[in-house]
């Protein structure tokens, strides 16, 4: 935390599940400009977090004036906001452009005359060979960071998540609170890679540190079946099959089959460097052969939001 020290930063979405945590660990040592649009969340973390190195800003993502007027003084941007269900940006995908790329395209724009030194966006699995209007969005935003990284005066990069167990926008939460519930399975061999809030939001503090220009880190991360969540929620073990919905998966991919051969490994990362071809890249991409994650470890992280 330290390398963050006197830095100003500004987190767009963040009165949402990720951009909470990533306030509450930042204004340790850091400056944090909170941008949304939802003053009742915001509202809510001032009574939890308080304002010591906080400021609390309301606007659209899609107000480039609003974004420029929120980034003066700041050092970083951290893009978090989105439109995320899949199925809502299925139907309504003028909203789903209109926030997931004219809303980067505002933010870039206001980071570029702001000078901006570090622009990290927070990306989805999904964006790998989408198949739906949300991984598709997620995909054009992170090329317009990556176009942004070879002109900007420092870094821009982007970070991609498989789904956040424990956010407020994810059907765990969900499931938790309604165990009884008539609950169905889109399919028993529905896989997903998972990751709680609170390790992705170390993650990206990881990448605040070291990432580099013009790169897409995306975590190595466990799978799990939807199926097997729902038992461990309900103590059952069959569920109606409903089918998959527009624009969902069976299984999802951390790297699409294109972009493999510029895929490498670093560490706890996957990194996608589109100026370099790997002539031995990674195998394991795809959630149904990954590795499971073990059932304690399971039930930590929808229980107690531990990774």
């Amino acid at each position: 935390m330290c390398a963050l020290e006197g830095e100003r930063i500004l987190i767009t979405g963040g009165s949402g599940s990720l951009g909470r945590v990533l306030t509450r660990i930042l204004s340790f040592s850091s400056q944090v400009v909170v941008y949304s649009r939802n003053e009742e969340r915001q509202f809510e973390m001032l009574q939890e977090i308080g304002n010591r190195n906080i400021e609390y800003v309301i606007g659209d993502i899609r107000d480039c004036q609003e974004l420029t007027s929120a980034l003066r003084g700041c050092t970083i941007a951290i893009h978090a906001a989105a439109m995320k269900d899949i199925i809502r940006c299925q139907r309504q995908p003028f909203q789903a452009i209109l926030n997931n790329v004219y809303g980067t395209e505002a933010l870039l724009k206001a980071a570029l005359r702001n000078k901006i030194k570090k622009i990290i966006g927070i990306s989805t699995d999904k964006a790998a060979s989408p198949a739906s209007v949300y991984g598709a969005s997620k995909y054009i935003m992170e090329q317009l960071i990556l176009e942004v990284s070879q002109i900007v005066d420092g870094q821009a990069y982007c970070i991609r998540f498989g789904n956040m167990i424990d956010s407020k926008g994810s059907l765990v939460p969900l499931w938790k609170k309604n165990p009884n519930r008539d609950l169905s399975v889109s399919d028993p061999e529905a896989s997903r890679f998972f990751f709680t809030v609170e390790a992705a939001a170390k993650c990206i503090v990881q990448l605040l540190t070291f990432g580099k220009n013009g790169r897409i880190y995306i975590p190595k991360m466990k799978k799990a079946k939807i199926i097997k969540i729902l038992q461990l929620l309900t103590g059952r073990k069959k569920f109606f099959t409903s089918g998959l919905c527009a624009g969902e998966k069976l299984h999802e991919m951390l790297v699409s089959e294109e972009e493999r051969k510029f895929c490498f490994e670093e560490d706890d990362f996957f990194t996608l460097d589109y100026n370099k071809m790997n002539t031995n890249p990674p195998k394991i991409l795809n959630s149904q052969w990954a590795e499971e994650i073990p059932q304690a470890e399971l039930y930590r992280m929808i229980f107690s939001g531990a990774a």
